[in-house]
């Protein structure tokens, strides 16, 4: 995949899909991003709870 510019929108939509239990093979597959991408998202996501269900995302 190209090194390509990722906008807030997209993080928030794979952090989205995330929470719901989609892989990083899965989203690499639907070719909304690389496997490895993600699993950079998924680490960062996960050391600041962010895809813990029980934290509350948006405003509050």
């Amino acid at each position: 995949m190209t090194n390509r510019r990722i906008e807030m929108h997209h993080y928030r939509d794979i952090l989205v899909r995330m929470r719901f239990g989609q892989s990083s093979r899965q989203l690499a597959k639907q070719r909304i991003i690389g496997r490895c991408k993600a699993q950079q998202i998924k680490d960062i996501a996960e050391t600041n709870g962010w895809l813990d269900p029980k934290v509350r995302s948006g405003p509050h």
